[in-house]
């Protein structure tokens, strides 16, 4: 991610008016300078001072002419801890370094030796091609001073360096000679190919050759093309392939094979310690311009850049808001699903107060609160006895009658079976309440297995043909479907109930007409029992908010 930003100050122009350029962080080296010190260089409006902060308030430079991409240490060829290296000449400046050759710390170790504050390494096309240097014989002659042929050449990979699917042209084989991919020492020549192979207008070969109906220049955000060397024949003319190339910014990672702390031999010699950025080619273009145009100019000021860490909140509001919605959220989907149990609760409480005072009358022989019911009864002693019955707690029924086999009636029998709350308040009371739910399955882990199975299926199926629309479509379904039942559907029957209107509301099939389409048999039979038996009882209401939900997907 481009977490640095480079500020670019042109001669006599105030911070306030900076151009600046966002780039990504190397994985090596020191942080890049704090936010707050990017304008620590400024004395007065146009000028750079003395600063201390590291990468702030230097000058562009460019590497040295016989070692353009900064390379030349790791190929053993020069050794910049020399003191005749030409430090001096670097002194607070940061070097632009073209990508490739090696690794980005060995460049941004060859920039501190030369004495730069600080290194910005820019994309290049030329970084994706490379010479098969492996590929020399004896008889060939040195690999690094021999010629090169076209099939030697190690050409950029598919969605590696570039994308068909955001850009492609078919180039002739004539315009292809134009182009260079075999000149030492990387084999790409940019001062060649660029100007073919970059560009919105017809110069580009790739704007020129492109047969998609959307063009190159609206598909491609880069605005640039690799060849692939892919070619085609078709009626003896042979074509070559070039897709749209990605330009984005990479994260510089450390080289492994550098030998650094009590391995360098000399107390960390290999140590990085001036900040490393790295930018894309599109960026590249913007600051090479300005700088090779203020040269031209021979204005005797320079330009002056910082390299400093973007603007970081303190504090993400948007991150707490975000966290304190997903609690309320947590807490309003617990509470409303445990009202079955505060309710019982409640009741079984009320309950135990009404007993409570029961045995209290009934200790003290108060009458108050019961009556009598129907006529009295043997007692067995030749006297009668009236059944008495106190009255009803509130919150829970007490009139359900026993069932034909003797069960015995409780407090909680008048609770409709398989209700939440009648579940749980005969769990309180320690005698059970017959549920008349349908048994529900239990997930095992053939579940699981045809899971992964089902889902890693479809994944391989939708990347390997490419269908991502398919995503789009099954994504707008299920939008469209929760927009219907949390939206629509209570919108339309909320409207229905205040206009009393109870026609909308009512079922337009029965399970008596399905069965009697079934026993008619027929296509229409098993089409009308076929949709009975998936959706079961349909109202208008529930046509309605289908037909506008989807519709409003689509």
């Amino acid at each position: 991610l481009p977490t640095g930003a480079i500020d670019v100050y042109l001669p006599e122009v105030a911070a306030s008016d900076a151009i600046t350029i966002h780039a990504s962080e190397g994985g090596f080296g020191p942080h890049l300078a704090p936010f707050a010190s990017r304008h620590s260089h400024f004395t007065e409006a146009g000028s750079s001072g003395a600063s201390r902060v590291g990468g702030v308030g230097v000058v562009p430079s460019f590497p040295p002419e016989d070692d353009s991409d900064l390379c030349g240490e790791a190929e053993g060829s020069v050794d910049y801890t020399r003191a005749s290296s030409g430090r001096n000449g670097y002194h607070k400046s940061a070097i632009l370094v073209p990508r490739g050759g090696c690794s980005f710390e060995r460049k941004a170790l060859s920039a501190q030796r030369l004495g730069a504050d600080a290194v910005v390494i820019y994309n290049t096309m030329a970084s994706r091609y490379s010479l098969n240097i492996t590929n020399t014989t004896e008889g060939a002659g040195d690999a690094k001073s021999r010629e090169y042929t076209i099939d030697e050449v190690i050409w950029p990979g598919d969605k590696l360096d570039y994308d068909c699917d955001y850009g492609r042209a078919l180039i002739p084989e004539a315009q292809f000679q134009r182009l260079e991919f075999t000149k030492l020492p990387g084999g790409y020549d940019g001062e060649t190919n660029d100007g073919h192979l970059e560009g919105r207008t017809s110069n580009n070969l790739c704007v020129k050759y492109d047969e998609s109906a959307a063009g190159f220049v609206d598909r491609c955000a880069s605005q640039r093309c690799l060849v692939t060397g892919n070619k085609e024949t078709s009626d003896g003319e042979t074509r070559y392939e070039a897709c749209c190339a990605w330009d984005l910014h990479v994260w510089l990672y450390p080289d492994s094979s550098i030998p650094k702390g009590d391995e360098a031999g000399e107390g960390g010699a290999n140590e990085v310690t001036i900040p490393s950025v790295f930018i894309t080619m599109e960026q590249s273009s913007e600051i090479l311009d300005l700088v090779r145009g203020v040269e031209t100019s021979g204005d005797s000021d320079k330009i002056v850049m910082s390299i400093y860490e973007r603007y970081r909140p303190e504090y993400n509001i948007s991150a707490v808001l975000i966290w304190a919605f997903g609690v309320f959220v947590a807490w309003l989907a617990s509470y409303m699903s445990s009202g079955d149990y505060r309710r019982v609760g409640k009741a079984v409480v009320e309950r135990r107060k009404f007993n409570a005072a029961s045995r209290r009358n009934m200790a003290e022989g108060v009458e108050d609160g019961y009556r009598d019911e129907g006529p009295g009864v043997a007692d067995g002693r030749g006297g009668t006895m009236r059944t008495r019955t106190p009255p009803a707690s509130p919150g829970l029924e007490m009139n359900a009658p026993s069932n034909s086999q003797g069960e015995e009636r409780t407090m909680y029998s008048g609770l409709h079976p398989g209700d939440a709350a009648g579940e749980v308040a005969a769990a309180a009371s320690g005698r059970g309440v017959v549920s008349s739910d349908p048994e529900s399955l239990e997930l095992t882990p053939m579940h699981a297995v045809g899971f992964l199975v089902m889902s890693s299926t479809s994944l391989l199926v939708l990347f390997y043909f490419k269908i991502y629309a398919v995503v789009k479509v099954m994504y707008a379904l299920g939008c469209s479907g929760a927009f219907a039942q949390v939206i629509v559907h209570p919108a339309l029957s909320c409207a229905c109930r205040r206009l009393r209107w109870d026609g909308p509301m009512r079922d337009v099939n029965s399970a008596e007409g399905a069965g009697r389409a079934a026993m008619a048999g027929g296509v229409r039979g098993k089409c009308t029992n076929f949709l009975w038996q998936t959706f079961g009882p349909v109202t208008s209401v529930d046509i309605a908010s289908m037909v506008i939900s989807y519709a409003t997907g689509a």
